[in-house]
């Protein structure tokens, strides 16, 4: 057996401290005999048993596998969508690294134009000059015509940090029509996580079911139907409005956010009326009784005038409380 030398620094015990000839510190066993400080001893370095060393080669391996499915896992895992609404409709899943880790589409036009322009694993930018390039090469976006191109961005939960910039997609899909010569109106928009959950119900990309429900909240009668039908440029000019303006703050006086200003269309949908102000209803109310606006607007002057001429108002409060009661009611109720 091969033995090293090394010169004792330390005595502990049974054991001692060595400095070995490679310049290494060791604790090795004591050996039998007077040893002091100084002097020097022969150890033999500590082997691997034979069987171990299988074992550690597949302790290795496993390590390198988990750790590769860790990382592919990682990587494939959306933080963001990006829709593009081109006609057909496309959407790219992008991971942390804003990476293309995902891309579908809900017709067989988008599945034919992602075969063609290849983007899983390409940044988000050079994914959208290949899939708009093809798109001109497919006759999708008409050079010699105005053009829509609808875009959404979405994160896949409700964390907003590794989502890009609405400005940021915008350039990249400008660069991407002048690099191709196509011309087009251009509309990125920030959008919910629920509005993606429902446009997916609905059977539609994003964009267009976003466009959807501004159109309810303007008054402009687009239908589902309508819209998986027909071109965006198409339902512009049949029903005389322009994407962009529709996908402006329509009513945003409060500064509310894009979420609750679309969570607040989608409950104006599903239930009318029902989150107007009380004063709003109340006079609706008004409304309808009298049977128009001008006998509500009469009504209400009334009740304003029973209540200045209510005897004793200022004085005894109290009392001129219940009498505006009974004026207001038209006198007292008979048991």
């Amino acid at each position: 057996m091969n033995k090293d030398t090394g010169m004792v620094v330390e005595i502990k015990g049974k054991t001692c401290i060595i400095l070995t000839s490679g310049g290494e510190f060791r604790e090795v066993a004591l050996p039998s005999g007077n040893v002091r400080l100084g002097d020097e001893i022969a150890f033999a370095p500590a082997k691997i048993p034979a069987w171990w060393k299988p074992l550690l080669a597949a302790a290795g391996v496993f390590l390198l596998l988990w750790a590769g499915f860790l990382y592919s896992g990682w990587s494939n895992e959306a933080v963001a969508y990006v829709g593009l609404d081109i006609n057909p409709s496309i959407e790219l899943g992008l991971n942390r690294r804003q990476l293309v880790c995902q891309a579908g589409s809900l017709d067989a036009e988008g599945a034919a134009l992602l075969q063609k322009a290849a983007v899983r694993g390409l940044p988000l930018e050079k994914a959208i000059a290949a899939l708009l390039a093809e798109a001109v090469t497919s006759r999708y976006l008409d050079p010699a015509r105005e053009n829509v191109v609808l875009t959404t961005v979405t994160a896949a939960k409700d964390e907003k940090r590794e989502m890009p910039a609405e400005q940021q997609i915008s350039r990249y899909i400008e660069n991407a029509l002048r690099a191709s010569g196509a011309r087009a109106e251009v509309v990125v928009v920030e959008t919910a996580p629920q509005v993606r959950r429902q446009a997916q119900e609905a059977g539609l990309s994003t964009g267009k079911y976003l466009l959807y429900l501004r159109g309810a909240q303007a008054g402009l009668p687009v239908s589902i139907e309508e819209l998986k039908e027909e071109t965006l440029a198409g339902l512009e000019a049949k029903k005389h409005f322009k994407a962009r303006d529709l996908m402006r703050d329509l009513t945003n006086p409060a500064g509310e956010t894009q979420q609750e200003k679309e969570a607040e269309i989608q409950k104006e949908r599903d239930f009318p009326g029902l989150h107007r102000a009380p004063d709003d209803r109340e006079k609706d109310g008004i409304r309808e009784q009298s049977g128009n606006r001008a006998q509500a607007e009469e009504t209400e002057e009334k009740i304003n005038e029973k209540r200045e001429t209510v005897p004793g108002r200022d004085k005894f409060p109290g009392a001129g409380e219940e009498k505006e009661r009974k004026a207001e009611g038209g006198g007292e109720r008979k048991e």
